[in-house]
């Protein structure tokens, strides 16, 4: 399969930030043989608007295989087309590691723009895919948010993407 991104919604599992009244739901797609491979739980806030967290096997900037993570809300924009460009550090605590990130803009589907999150050093990168590969769930700390990411099938996903070629 080419440079295709694929895309994984991450779970999440938080009550403090949501009312009982809010709804969930989720799609697992991480080993279905289709070309979109993801899992998806999505908050549909009391406004009416909805919260993801996105986990996508994907490029980074120069061109190399990563896990990156995504956060959109869909009616805000996170940031603007503005700031495609820029990057900036932040931390965030992925498996129980405190992992420097670099976060960035990225445009999305209908003019919607999020925030893009990936692991700055290799040890950082490894971490993360070494904890998807090997467990069902991940927990990530990400925008204030304790998420519990689904990462069944993640494996097939990554190889098919291209692994670790070089």
């Amino acid at each position: 399969m080419g440079k295709s991104v694929f895309t994984l919604f991450i779970s999440i599992f938080l009550s403090t930030n949501l009312s009982a009244q809010d709804r969930s739901f989720e799609i697992n797609e991480w080993s279905s043989s289709g070309f979109a491979r993801f899992s998806q739980v999505s908050y549909e806030l009391t406004d009416g608007s909805r919260k993801s967290f996105q986990v996508t096997i994907s490029d980074d900037p120069k061109g190399k295989q990563v896990v990156d993570f995504r956060y959109y809300h869909s009616r805000l924009n996170l940031c603007t087309y503005r700031d495609t460009d820029k990057f900036s550090e932040t931390i965030m605590r992925i498996n129980g590691k405190r992992v420097m990130m670099i976060v960035g803009c990225t445009g999305g589907a209908l003019g919607v723009y999020s925030l893009r999150y990936f692991a700055k050093t290799n040890e950082g990168r490894a971490h993360i895919v070494t904890s998807f590969m090997n467990n069902e769930y991940v927990p990530v700390r990400m925008q204030g948010f304790d998420l519990k990411l689904p990462a069944i099938g993640f494996n097939e996903a990554w190889r098919d993407y291209g692994g670790d070629a070089i």
